[in-house]
């Protein structure tokens, strides 16, 4: 009879080198920090939306609500800053819906995402004036995922 043994991951889960969550991991506050990059934003990846709306939700994750499409031009780089912002709002509505009560942990977090949001949308041509009604928006279709 052969027993096989776990063997250890050479990077404890705790590590800073892991960035991002792996799907093992449970959903929390500090798994979505780690997620986070530096400018605010969230990945917009498989990973990153599956461990956030779970496999069932992914599909519809992954499609970019029509406010967004509309914005800005079709270049490679602006459609990939409107996925990060999508993921980005996905994530803040997640904090809100999923860790509501603990508000006082993800504060900082959420500041600094919809900051992030908010710049890249007026980077897209939306005018400041227009600003927190599509994030509302954005905010609104996102809270259908959870």
């Amino acid at each position: 009879m052969v027993i096989h043994t776990p063997v250890a991951s050479p990077v404890p889960p705790s590590s800073p080198l892991m960035a991002e969550p792996s799907r093992a991991q449970n959903l929390s506050v500090e798994s979505i920090a780690r997620a986070q990059n530096f400018n605010g934003s969230f990945p917009y990846d498989d990973k990153h939306l599956q461990f956030i709306v779970g496999a069932d939700g992914i599909s519809r994750a992954q499609e970019l609500p029509t406010t967004l499409k509309q914005l800005g031009g079709m270049s490679n780089a602006q459609e990939a800053t409107k996925m990060l912002i999508w993921a980005t709002v996905i994530t803040f509505v997640c904090l809100q819906k999923k860790f509501g009560r603990e508000k006082d942990s993800w504060e900082m977090l959420a500041e600094k995402a919809k900051e992030y949001i908010e710049k890249e949308l007026v980077e897209l041509g939306l005018e400041e004036t227009l600003v927190a009604k599509t994030v509302n928006e954005l905010e609104s279709v996102a809270s259908a995922l959870f």
